[in-house]
């Protein structure tokens, strides 16, 4: 599941360069993937309730 994530990431079209660049640089390295796109991220309210 994570490195199909993965995937769309890199195949979208990015603005930020930098980020394509990152992302191609971890393509071989399954760890590095999965440290980035196994987990999904965790948003609190910012103290609005």
């Amino acid at each position: 599941m994570y490195l199909d994530e993965y995937k769309r990431w890199l195949s979208a079209n990015l603005i930020d360069f930098d980020l394509h660049a990152e992302l191609a640089s971890i393509e071989n390295d399954d760890e590095a993937i999965k440290e980035r796109f196994a987990v999904a991220l965790k948003f609190g309210t910012a103290g609005l309730r």
